[in-house]
C-alpha cells in the first residue's frame, strides 16, 4: 500500500523502484472534514496560499479499501517513471451535519508514490465514483435551491498522505471529497459540494 507524488519524484529526480501492491489487501480508515465554498478545481492553489473558504457544515464517516488488479497501462507508466502504481476499490460511509443525512460513496482508486525523504513517504491518490444521499443533501451548499439538489452524483478523492517507516501499515492524509454534477452532464453544473478534512487509515 505505498504511493505517493509523482510530480514531486520528477521535480526531486528520485528515482525508486517499482513495489508490487498485494492484490486483495484490505484497508480500513475514518475521515472527517469541512465543508469548503471553493471550486474542486482551485482548491489546490487555494490550499497552498490560504485562500480556502470554511462554512459551518462537517461530515465524518468511515472508509474501507481493496486492492485489485493494477491495469497494465498503469503498471507501464509506473515502470516508466522509475515509481510504484496501484488501484483499489473503496467504500465509504458518512454523516453529514447538516440534516444529519447519511451518505454512501462507490469509487475506483488509483495511488502512486514517489517521493521517499528518509523513513517517509508520500502518498498521492485520486478516485473516481458515484456518491448517494439519503434524504434531501442539504450539505451540498445550495439547500435553497432544489433544482440543484440532487441525491445521486458523481464522486471524486484526492488524497496527500503521510506514511513513516516505523509504522508502514498507517497512514494519516489530507483529503478532499468531491460530489459533482459533471458541469451539468448528469446534473445542473452548481450541483454538488466540496469537504476538505483528515483521512487516517490502516492496512489490515
Amino acid at each position: 500500500m505505498r504511493r505517493g507524488l509523482v510530480l514531486a519524484a520528477l521535480l526531486a529526480g528520485s528515482s525508486l523502484p517499482v513495489l508490487a501492491v498485494p492484490e486483495g489487501q484490505w484497508t480500513a480508515g475514518v475521515y472527517g472534514a469541512d465543508r469548503v465554498a471553493n471550486a474542486w478545481r482551485n482548491i489546490p492553489y487555494q490550499s497552498v496560499i490560504g485562500g480556502l473558504n470554511f462554512q459551518k457544515s462537517w461530515m465524518a464517516g468511515v472508509v474501507a479499501r481493496r486492492e485489485i488488479a493494477t491495469p497494465g497501462l498503469l503498471v507501464d507508466l509506473g515502470r516508466s517513471w522509475k515509481v510504484p502504481v496501484s488501484s483499489s476499490v473503496e467504500l465509504g460511509a458518512y454523516t453529514h451535519q447538516a440534516g444529519h443525512r447519511p451518505e454512501l460513496s462507490i469509487a475506483w482508486r488509483v495511488g502512486v508514490i514517489a517521493w521517499r525523504p528518509g523513513p517517509l513517504a508520500f502518498e498521492f491518490g485520486i478516485g473516481g465514483g458515484l456518491s448517494h444521499i439519503f434524504g434531501t443533501p442539504l450539505s451540498d451548499g445550495h439547500s435553497t435551491e432544489p433544482e440543484l439538489q440532487h441525491r445521486t452524483l458523481l464522486h471524486f478523492t484526492r488524497d496527500l498522505v503521510l506514511r513513516h517507516a516505523d509504522l508502514p501499515e498507517w497512514s494519516l492524509g489530507l483529503r478532499v471529497h468531491h460530489r459533482s454534477g459533471a458541469y451539468g452532464l448528469i446534473a445542473p453544473a452548481r450541483s454538488g459540494s466540496n469537504f476538505i478534512g483528515l483521512i487516517l487509515t490502516r492496512d489490515l
